[in-house]
C-alpha cells in the first residue's frame, strides 16, 4: 500500500509518501515541512507536495490526514487556518480512500514524523 500521510498543523505541516508492506514495515519516499499559512487550503498544500514529491510518487492508494481542529468521521474545521475538509471532497480530487482525524495517523499507520 502507498500512503500520503500528512499531519497539517496551524504553523507548519508535514507530508510524506510512504510504501508500507503487507507486514506493516515502512519505508518513507518522500517527505517535506511547509508553512501552513503558505497555502489556501489543504487541496492546494497537497498538491504542491505531490508536485515536490514528483519524481517520488507511485500510485497512492490511501491518503491519512491528522488535523487540528473539530474532527468528525466526514469533515474537520481546522481552528487556526480556517480551512474546512470534507472526505467526500478529498476523495474526489484525489481519487484515492481518505481519512481525516486527529490521531488516526500515529495510531493506525504509526507512520512519524522524522524531524
Amino acid at each position: 500500500m502507498n500512503l500520503l500521510a500528512a499531519d497539517i498543523g496551524g504553523t507548519k505541516s508535514w507530508l510524506c509518501l510512504a510504501k508500507i508492506d503487507d507486514s506493516g514495515k515502512q519505508n518513507i519516499l518522500f517527505e517535506r515541512i511547509y508553512l501552513s499559512q503558505d497555502f489556501n487550503n489543504a487541496i492546494s498544500l497537497i498538491e504542491r507536495f505531490l508536485q515536490d514529491a514528483s519524481a517520488q510518487v507511485l500510485e497512492i492508494s490511501r491518503m491519512c490526514l491528522a488535523l487540528p481542529g473539530v474532527v468528525t468521521e466526514q469533515s474537520a474545521q481546522l481552528t487556526n487556518l480556517g480551512w474546512q475538509l470534507d472526505t467526500s471532497e478529498l476523495k474526489s480530487f484525489f481519487s484515492i480512500m481518505t481519512a481525516i482525524s486527529r490521531s488516526f495517523l500515529y495510531k493506525n499507520f504509526k507512520v512519524f514524523p522524522s524531524r
